[in-house]
Order: C-alpha cells, then structure tokens, then sequence
C-alpha cells in the first residue's frame, strides 16, 4: 500500500461501514495524506494575507502538494536528519 493512503491512525479490527463487520482488514479515518494535507491548510490559513484571500481552491491544492512533497520527503531513505 502506498504510504500516502496508508491509515494516520491505525488501529487493528476497525469497523467497516460498507458491510457492518468489524475486522482486521478494514480501516476507517483519515489517510496520512489527508491528515497531513489538513495540518498545511491548518497552518496555511493562520497566516494574515491568506486569511484575506479569497481563493479558496488554490489554498486547498497547495495545501495537498504540501502534503504530498511531505511524504515524498519521508519515503527518501537517503535522506538523514
């Protein structure tokens, strides 16, 4: 599974909503792509001239490449911190 559809906060034996059934192999929530791209938008809209701004959609996709440049970024084994 790629990391960015990959559960933020898994948890074994979810309940899937599709069918009723809790199982192991079900997961509901936020992808970590989601969750990362909610803490840009998050942040993104703290800042003054945004929160003036009325583009709302191109807020919305800067804040999902922010998200997707993250986990690139963490998928990079060559890269040390």
């Amino acid at each position: 599974m790629e990391n960015g559809k990959q559960p933020a906060f898994a948890s074994p034996g979810t309940y899937n909503p599709n069918n009723g059934n809790h199982n192991g192999d079900s997961q509901v929530g936020l992808t970590k792509r989601e969750y990362f791209a909610g803490l840009a938008l998050q942040g993104i809209c703290m800042q003054k001239y945004v929160q003036r701004d009325n583009d709302r959609e191109a807020i919305a996709k800067w804040s999902v490449k922010m998200a997707d440049a993250l986990l690139k970024e963490l998928e990079d084994e060559s890269n040390t911190y």
